[in-house]
């Protein structure tokens, strides 16, 4: 007997992420949280708020820790349904992992001409 697998549809993911260096504004509403909340129901989605990528700058922890909650708190707010839409953190722990750590660590270390390299580094 021969079983046949049938392959499901494949639906779109999509991936959003804000980092919680400051508070949400219109640009974020307009280009990311807009087209998050309309993809709902055709995409597999999912918003990620990545405090980690905040520790790349000069930080207070408490401000991160507060501006992470405001955010998640904005996204539902705004529509973004957690039952449609996996809402996460990218470092799931309240203390970064070793990973973590070495990766805080070395974003650290580049020189300054390399990060004016970088497409996605920003003074």
């Amino acid at each position: 007997m021969t079983t046949t697998l049938t392959p499901a549809p494949s639906r779109t993911r999509r991936l959003t992420g804000f980092q919680p260096t400051g508070h949400l504004h219109l640009g974020n509403l307009l280009g990311a949280l807009r087209p998050l909340i309309a993809a709902q129901d055709r995409a597999e989605s999912i918003a990620m708020i990545a405090d980690l990528h905040a520790l790349t700058r000069e930080h207070n922890p408490d401000i991160v820790r507060a501006l992470t909650l405001e955010q998640a708190t904005v996204l539902i707010a705004a529509g973004v349904d957690p039952t449609r839409t996996a809402v996460l953190r990218r470092r799931p722990s309240g203390e970064p992992d070793g990973r973590s750590a070495y990766w805080t660590k070395t974003a650290r270390c580049f020189s300054k001409q390399t990060l004016y390299g970088l497409p996605t580094y920003s003074p």
